[in-house]
């Protein structure tokens, strides 16, 4: 990990050789290892293709975008972070793609109507920053299993090897204790743009795939596209949060609309399922969970925890 001097912005190098910029390394690499070695969106019957037009809600620091580009030729890809400080190093990492693409960065969210909404930003996770908090006991015991699925898919083997030699209640106070640390916040106001005008605004005719990870707000979101607007997209990607009833709701949103869905999750975040909806076929809803292996599991845990 290297200081840009030039710009202020913490680096890393990714394995193809690249510094790319982030916010810390932890989130860095978890996410690294969904897009590009688990291939997350590129799951459940969605596929990008050279040319396609894309809407990358929630683009963080640009590791989506970058395995977009990496990956095809010609692609439109309308990025939007409403975070300011995370908007700037995804601006800095935009400086990485090569390719005759057109890239809009814009640094704003969707939701159901062009306005202001306070945020809550998480500088130490900037992945998890949610207009839409859950402190429920549920969502603290979610990510308290999430935090002990972290440890247990650290790229690191002998932090995953020694966490794994403690007794589970060690484990658990190592996972509150990190919990703690990485649920420093910040209340942000940020800019927010209804799916009315980004069509608009930016004459939309066709999505060809349409990447949602809005930490909470997914439901509201998917709900202010109009019929006319969902109808213009061919593919599209949710990340669900808040548990399955979630994910329930936003397959029945997706299959009412039209698509077929299917379901699947990452090794790092299993609870947070991923849905998938295409217009291919009739209506479908799998359980993609084969490719993973044997070895995906949640972890023992109790209620007590942190939201982050």
């Amino acid at each position: 990990m290297t200081q840009d001097n030039s710009s202020t912005l913490t680096k890393t190098k990714l394995p193809d050789g690249r510094c790319i910029a982030h916010m810390n390394a932890s989130e860095t690499w978890l996410i690294y290892d969904e897009i590009f070695k688990e291939q997350i969106y590129d799951r459940g019957g969605v596929k990008l293709h050279d040319g396609a037009t894309v809407i990358d809600v929630g683009g963080n620091i640009g590791l989506f975008l970058l395995y977009a580009t990496d990956r095809y030729k010609k692609l439109r890809v309308l990025s939007f972070e409403p975070i300011p400080q995370t908007f700037r190093v995804l601006s800095e990492n935009r400086k990485l793609i090569e390719g005759d693409h057109e890239i809009q960065l814009i640094n704003a969210g969707i939701w159901r109507d062009s306005t202001q909404k306070t945020f809550r930003h998480l500088p130490r996770f900037s992945c998890s920053s949610t207009m839409c908090p859950d402190d429920s006991p549920e969502q603290q015991e979610r990510a308290l299993n999430f935090t002990l699925n972290a440890f247990l898919q650290h790229p690191n083997r002998w932090l995953t090897r020694s966490f794994t030699m403690l007794p589970r209640f060690l484990r658990i106070a190592v996972a509150k204790a990190s919990m703690r640390y990485h649920a420093k916040s910040q209340s942000i106001s940020c800019r927010l743009m209804s799916p009315n005008d980004v069509f608009e605004q930016f004459e939309i005719e066709r999505v060809d795939y349409f990447k949602l990870d809005a930490e909470g707000a997914e439901i509201d979101i998917l709900e202010s596209i109009s019929e006319d607007q969902m109808a213009r997209i061919e593919q599209i990607a949710v990340e669900t949060h808040h548990g399955d009833e979630t994910m329930q709701r936003v397959e029945r949103i997706l299959r009412d609309a039209g698509f077929t869905t299917q379901v699947s999750f990452s090794k790092s975040s299993p609870e947070d399922k991923m849905v998938y909806g295409t217009r291919r076929g009739q209506h479908e809803i799998r359980d993609d969970r084969s490719h993973l292996g044997d070895d995906v599991s949640v972890p023992e845990t109790d209620p007590g925890g942190i939201e982050y």
